[in-house]
Protein backbone atom coordinates (compact mmCIF):
# COMPACT_ATOMS: atom_id res chain seq x y z
CA UNK A 1 0.00 0.00 0.00
CA UNK A 2 1.01 3.57 -0.50
CA UNK A 3 0.91 6.21 2.22
CA UNK A 4 -2.90 6.37 1.92
CA UNK A 5 -2.94 2.65 2.92
CA UNK A 6 -6.15 1.61 1.26
CA UNK A 7 -7.05 -1.73 -0.27
CA UNK A 8 -10.46 -2.50 -1.76
CA UNK A 9 -11.36 -6.08 -2.68
CA UNK A 10 -14.42 -6.95 -4.76
CA UNK A 11 -15.23 -10.59 -5.51
CA UNK A 12 -17.94 -12.15 -7.65
CA UNK A 13 -18.60 -15.81 -8.37
CA UNK A 14 -20.45 -17.55 -11.13
CA UNK A 15 -20.94 -21.24 -11.78
CA UNK A 16 -17.60 -21.71 -13.53
CA UNK A 17 -15.32 -18.96 -12.21
CA UNK A 18 -14.47 -16.41 -9.57
CA UNK A 19 -13.45 -12.84 -10.36
CA UNK A 20 -11.50 -10.59 -8.01
CA UNK A 21 -10.93 -6.86 -8.45
CA UNK A 22 -8.28 -5.51 -6.08
CA UNK A 23 -7.60 -1.78 -5.83
CA UNK A 24 -4.43 -0.88 -3.91
CA UNK A 25 -3.18 2.63 -3.13
CA UNK A 26 0.30 3.49 -4.43
CA UNK A 27 2.61 6.49 -4.04
CA UNK A 28 4.59 6.04 -7.26
CA UNK A 29 4.25 4.15 -10.55
CA UNK A 30 4.97 0.42 -10.21
CA UNK A 31 4.30 -0.80 -13.79
CA UNK A 32 6.51 -0.33 -16.83
CA UNK A 33 5.26 0.55 -20.34
CA UNK A 34 4.39 -3.12 -21.00
CA UNK A 35 2.30 -3.48 -17.83
CA UNK A 36 4.93 -5.48 -15.94
CA UNK A 37 6.19 -4.62 -12.48
CA UNK A 38 9.28 -2.40 -12.59
CA UNK A 39 11.04 -4.00 -9.63
CA UNK A 40 9.95 -6.56 -7.09
CA UNK A 41 12.06 -6.10 -3.98
CA UNK A 42 12.21 -9.21 -1.83
CA UNK A 43 13.21 -7.87 1.54
CA UNK A 44 11.90 -8.82 4.96
CA UNK A 45 8.09 -8.98 4.77
CA UNK A 46 7.92 -7.40 1.30
CA UNK A 47 7.96 -8.54 -2.33
CA UNK A 48 6.48 -12.03 -2.09
CA UNK A 49 2.77 -11.21 -2.52
CA UNK A 50 2.83 -10.63 -6.27
CA UNK A 51 4.74 -13.82 -7.07
CA UNK A 52 2.47 -15.80 -4.72
CA UNK A 53 -0.66 -14.45 -6.42
CA UNK A 54 0.76 -15.18 -9.89
CA UNK A 55 1.55 -18.76 -8.83
CA UNK A 56 -2.00 -19.35 -7.55
CA UNK A 57 -3.53 -17.85 -10.70
CA UNK A 58 -1.40 -20.12 -12.89
CA UNK A 59 -2.25 -23.19 -10.80
CA UNK A 60 -5.98 -22.43 -11.13
CA UNK A 61 -5.83 -21.88 -14.91
CA UNK A 62 -6.75 -18.25 -14.35
CA UNK A 63 -5.76 -14.92 -15.74
CA UNK A 64 -4.42 -11.75 -14.17
CA UNK A 65 -4.28 -8.19 -15.46
CA UNK A 66 -2.80 -5.08 -13.83
CA UNK A 67 -3.82 -1.48 -14.49
CA UNK A 68 -2.38 1.64 -12.94
CA UNK A 69 -3.73 5.14 -12.40
CA UNK A 70 -2.04 8.02 -10.59
CA UNK A 71 -2.65 6.73 -7.05
CA UNK A 72 -4.07 3.24 -7.56
CA UNK A 73 -2.91 -0.16 -8.78
CA UNK A 74 -5.81 -2.36 -9.89
CA UNK A 75 -5.43 -6.11 -10.21
CA UNK A 76 -8.16 -8.08 -11.99
CA UNK A 77 -8.02 -11.84 -11.44
CA UNK A 78 -10.20 -14.54 -12.93
CA UNK A 79 -10.00 -18.09 -11.56
CA UNK A 80 -11.73 -21.12 -13.11
CA UNK A 81 -13.45 -23.66 -10.91
CA UNK A 82 -12.19 -27.14 -11.76
CA UNK A 83 -14.15 -30.24 -10.74
CA UNK A 84 -11.96 -33.02 -9.42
Amino acid sequence: CGSKKEILLEMTTKSSHCTLHIHNSIDQPVLDEDGNFKNITKTENHGYGISSIQSIVKKCNGSIHYKETINTLTCDISLLFIDK
